[in-house]
């Protein structure tokens, strides 16, 4: 992986991961337990140091990855029980009915394969593929962790009557609704590019993976052609 896309895929859990620890924070503090005061931090005009700020970037970085499977089975299994297609699936029947002269033959579970063929054959286009997934990452935790978030405002609620928590609740729900039609948005142009991109090379998984082995007979037969003229 580049240095570019690299920085990107740190970004893409490091700002969730943020989210996901001030949530956390928020928790206890619902729960009247020990926690940090982030405005009475603010308040007072204190700004972190440069070594408390990098091991917090850290474990930001850290934090995200660890709630990023959870993020991804829990709207999985939201998925499941609504009966909705996934994403490849939607994506695949969007590239079919885009070009029906074609005769797309990709299966859903295709994706990862051919994407991996795209990496090895075009690295720029894989980068500009990878974009769409890690922004699909972020927006899909950001989502979560607004969840969470909203969860720690209603304990607040409840717990110490402050009704306009719940207004703060609601907000956080429909954000993170937002977020993850979004994410959604991201996911669906990841595997339509790929199944695009992908279209260069065959209509099926096999054309695809055989490609080189055929680009490979025709550059051996022009060179047999030429030394015959010679």
């Amino acid at each position: 992986m580049s240095i570019t896309l690299g920085i990107y895929d740190f970004f893409s859990y490091i700002i969730p991961g943020f989210l996901y620890m001030y949530a956390f924070n928020e928790f206890l503090g619902a729960l009247q337990w020990k926690h940090i005061d982030i405005s009475s931090m603010i308040s007072s005009g204190q700004t972190p140091s440069l070594i408390f700020l990098i091991p917090l970037i850290i474990t930001a970085f850290i934090v995200g990855h660890i709630f990023d499977p959870v993020a991804h089975r829990f709207y999985d299994l939201i998925n499941r029980f609504r009966h909705s297609e996934s994403m490849s699936e939607k994506s695949l029947v969007s590239i079919k009915g885009r070009y029906p002269e074609l005769n797309v033959q990709f299966r859903p579970m295709d994706w990862s394969t051919l994407f991996v063929l795209i990496r090895l054959r075009n690295l720029e286009v894989s980068k500009f593929i990878d974009k769409f997934n890690a922004d699909a990452i972020m927006l899909r935790n950001i989502a979560f962790s607004f969840l969470l978030l909203s969860i720690d405002y209603l304990l607040g609620s409840l717990f110490n009557r402050l009704w306009y928590f719940l207004l703060v609740a609601l907000l956080l729900i429909v954000l993170s609704v937002l977020a993850r039609s979004r994410s959604n948005d991201f996911r669906l142009r990841f595997f339509k590019h790929i199944y695009r991109a992908s279209l260069e090379y065959g209509l099926n998984l096999k054309e695809v993976i055989e490609y080189n082995k055929k680009e490979n007979q025709q550059t051996q037969k022009l060179k047999k052609n030429s030394r015959l003229k010679s």
